[in-house]
């Protein structure tokens, strides 16, 4: 062989290294990219109620990068406990501003109890409930969905008069039986 074939040999196979190198760091940006406008269109559609919706187009473009994302993520799982390794990319190693954008700390016993609060509050308690959730998630964003937020609302906005209603035909109901 000479000089020249081993050079355009190891030339060759560098710029295969470095190719697989860039695509793992440009999937990374862009995965970097996509996180942090999740969050932001996340917060955009906390302005946005039920009533006023989304277009439909607008519902099935997140729903399908949402599924890529999922696919992606699964494969890469399964991919690394067939071969035994270690999985990669952990919050540890994003970038610092995005670990304070999506980490989701538990809420404190404090902030529940002022979410139930809310949720019993005669501003909101008995139908409004989208005033109360909007109050809530100022405290902290996701509260409302905590479990033991989730059946404060629901407690503090079911029709009381409906479940008596029910109560007493099922009472005549018995009656008329016997």
């Amino acid at each position: 062989m000479k000089a020249r074939d081993i050079l355009k040999e190891d030339l060759s196979m560098d710029a295969k290294v470095m190719e697989t190198d860039h695509e793992v760091q440009m999937a990374r940006a862009d995965l970097y990219k996509t996180a942090k406008y999740a969050v932001e269109l996340h917060g955009m559609l906390k302005g946005i109620s039920e009533a006023e919706g989304l277009e439909g187009w607008v519902q099935a473009k997140i729903t399908k990068a949402a599924d890529y994302i999922s696919s992606v993520k699964h494969y890469l799982e399964y991919e690394m406990a067939q071969t035994d390794m270690p999985p990669m990319g952990g919050p540890e190693q994003a970038p610092e501003e995005s670990i304070s954008e999506l980490k989701h700390d538990k809420p404190t016993d404090k902030e529940i109890k002022m979410a139930k609060g809310i949720a019993f509050d005669p501003r909101y308690k008995g139908g409004n409930m989208t005033g109360a959730v909007n109050a809530i998630e100022k405290i902290k964003k996701g509260l409302s969905s905590h479990p033991d937020v989730e059946k404060a609302l629901k407690s503090a906005n079911e029709d009381k008069n409906f479940h008596k209603l029910a109560v007493k035909k099922t009472k005549k109901k018995l009656k008329l039986e016997k």
